[in-house]
């Protein structure tokens, strides 16, 4: 009767909730040993209701209904232990504690006992005994320990990958309302890991787990509408999704949101937010981000051109493996832009070889421009172009241009205008324009000073819209005097008009022809 009263006080039922009242009548049935009532003191003293939080009278009665085994006291000592509420965290006393109340079927710590076992918590690791406990806890209907076997099976955590298996657990734990097992859901059925790939059911299940502020959920479908999976491209909707898991601290949608404001993609274009967001990223190491940041400062877009800060972001992205980032520092050691000049280019070299082990096309594409100009090495047309051939074969796209060059002038190879217009061609078709390093030249006659190519070590690297407009230049020279292509002045034309439309000035000239 006295704990019905406190249960009553507690609840607030038949009566106005108070807490203070529920202690006193609990305290009372408590003294009789009543176990119920030593545990809801143990609850409420941890929670600060009814009187000051106190962990160790919490501790106090929650050992005294443990010791008349109470499963659930058992469990929350596990808690205290475990958290360091009021104690010291100590894993093994934890352990203890969870595996008694797991022993006497209380399903959290049968769930907790699996987690434990999987992390070496209080015991050695062990993921049989981590899946077996789960199970245990799982076929109770515990959520999280259906999410953690969807997670042992689909990363082959002391077994085989079982995506099967993966997207049962997971499917189970999703439908019981657990975020992370519908965003991972969303996961299996986009890749079609033990199911059908299926965007529209991934969308759905990433909508749930997004409609609960799981990060990586927003992240996924600021992707899904980015590139248009399963859905038309929706640069919009995709800003929105980005700008979500951005503003809740996803690295990864900080840097893209940086990238929609550069491109003005689902919002008006702003260097400075762009900035502010590749910042935010860089700040969190992320590569692209200081990789972008790099070009910015180097290409001064939205702020002036600061060659020192753009070495140092590209340093940066360079130390963490980006390839293109030690291909750019390669260039600002040979040019001594931002750092002192490299007169031996040994520093340059170094870049270059680091690109080898990322991304041989980079390296190779590097040491045909040194090769090119005689930058640290003597100059060897025929070495260039097996370089640049080499890079383009090792899948370098931006070789493209160095080589039609190459046949433009038969400097390395033999003269040969109509390959050199197939590979100029290549440059416009699939639109490489987010290149780097590529150097310039115009086509104005059929021939070409040494000086002028010395001179083109100046232009070696320059912004994407600048390469485009030079490939569809070097078009219009060819149609407009049929060089290596049946002359053709309205494909001329066309040419120019696109060079001009990219800020290659001399492209007006000929338009006024």
């Amino acid at each position: 009767m006295v704990y019905n009263l406190g249960f009553m006080c507690c609840e607030g039922l038949g009566t106005d909730q108070d807490y203070t009242e529920a202690i006193h009548y609990f305290t009372v049935a408590a003294d009789r040993n009543y176990i119920d009532a030593q545990r809801q003191l143990g609850f409420l003293y941890g929670n600060g209701h009814g009187a000051d939080q106190d962990w160790t009278k919490s501790r106090e009665w929650y050992t005294k209904a443990a010791n008349q085994n109470d499963s659930t006291a058992n469990y929350n000592l596990g808690n205290i232990f475990y958290e360091g509420k009021g104690v010291e965290v100590n894993y093994k006393t934890a352990f203890q504690y969870y595996e008694t109340a797991a022993n006497q079927g209380q399903v959290d710590a049968q769930s907790r006992l699996g987690f434990l076992y999987e992390y070496g918590h209080g015991t050695d690791q062990d993921w049989t005994k981590s899946r077996e406990w789960y199970t245990k806890a799982a076929n109770q209907n515990a959520v999280f320990a259906n999410y953690s076997l969807g997670h042992i099976y689909y990363y082959g955590s002391g077994v085989e990958v079982n995506y099967k298996m993966a997207f049962q657990y997971y499917e189970i734990a999703a439908n019981q309302g657990d975020v992370d097992a519908q965003s991972q859901l969303g996961l299996l059925y986009e890749k079609g890991h033990g199911t059908y790939q299926d965007w529209n059911t991934s969308r759905e299940w990433y909508t749930k787990a997004a409609n609960q502020n799981d990060i990586i959920a927003n992240y996924n479908l600021g992707i899904i509408f980015y590139e248009g999976k399963g859905v038309e491209v929706n640069y919009k909707v995709a800003f929105q999704y980005y700008e979500i898991a951005a503003n809740q601290g996803d690295v990864g949608a900080q840097s893209q949101l940086g990238l929609l404001y550069e491109k003005g993609h689902g919002t008006d274009q702003d260097w400075t937010k762009a900035r502010e967001w590749y910042t935010k990223a860089a700040n969190q190491n992320d590569i692209i981000a200081n990789y972008n940041l790099g070009i910015i400062f180097y290409e001064g877009r939205g702020v002036e051109v600061n060659y020192k800060l753009a070495f140092q972001y590209y340093e940066v992205a360079a130390n963490q493996g980006y390839a293109g980032a030690q291909f750019q520092l390669a260039d600002m050691y040979n040019r001594g832009l931002g750092v002192e000049k490299d007169s031996d280019f040994s520093k340059a070299l170094e870049c270059y070889k680091q690109t080898e082990g990322v991304n041989k096309s980079y390296a190779l594409r590097g040491l045909g421009l040194l090769y090119e100009h005689g930058d640290g090495v003597e100059k060897d047309y025929n070495k260039a172009f097996e370089y640049y051939k080499l890079s383009e074969n090792e899948g370098n796209k931006g070789a493209y241009y160095n080589i039609a060059l190459l046949y433009y002038y038969g400097k390395g190879v033999a003269k040969d205008v109509a390959t050199a217009f197939k590979y100029f061609e290549r440059v416009v078709e699939e639109e490489l324009h987010e290149g780097c390093a590529y150097v310039l030249v115009e086509l104005e006659n059929d021939t070409e000073s040494d000086s002028l190519l010395d001179q083109r070590k100046k232009y070696s690297v320059v912004s994407e819209s600048i390469i485009y407009g030079e490939a569809h230049f070097n078009l219009g020279i060819m149609n407009e005097n049929g060089q290596g292509i049946t002359q053709d002045h309205q494909k001329a034309l066309n040419h120019f008009k696109m060079s001009y439309s990219y800020g290659i000035e001399r492209s007006k000239t000929y338009l006024e022809i």
